[in-house]
């Protein structure tokens, strides 16, 4: 069914990087990777990490960009989880310099990977990206 989607003309997918990571994780048979890999290498799967997601933001909200990203990572999660903000991402509340990129997204990454697998991360994070989509 996917192959048949991706041969429609000019369709692209978006993505969050963490939804590849997942496929790794559940050691699925045959392995996805192959497939997905080729699908981002042809153009037809646009794959966004945290960074690109704030780099597109900045773009408009200027120093506010991680600003705007945690509050679409909040909507994000408490449509899917109610308390999952709270629960793993609350160390994004304690930012002293919430502004400075480099340091934002060390605590995403920290946060990320105290995340138990199968949470749906990558569903969550792809929808922080479709949320930015629709602002831009």
């Amino acid at each position: 069914m996917a192959e048949f989607v991706f041969d429609f003309n000019d369709y692209e997918f978006y993505c969050h990087e963490m939804i590849k990571e997942e496929l790794t994780r559940h050691r699925i048979n045959p392995d996805p990777n192959p497939w997905f890999q080729e699908k981002i290498k042809t153009g037809r799967i646009k794959l966004y990490s945290d960074r690109d997601i704030v780099n597109e933001l900045n773009k408009i909200y200027g120093t506010a960009a991680t600003l705007i990203y945690i509050s679409l990572l909040k909507i994000s999660c408490d449509t899917f989880h109610a308390g999952f903000f709270e629960e793993y991402y609350g160390a994004l509340d304690c930012i002293e310099n919430v502004t400075d990129i480099e340091c934002f997204l060390t605590t995403i990454k920290e946060c990320d990977e105290k995340i138990p697998h199968q949470n749906g991360l990558g569903e969550k994070k792809t929808y922080v990206l479709v949320q930015m989509m629709e602002i831009l």
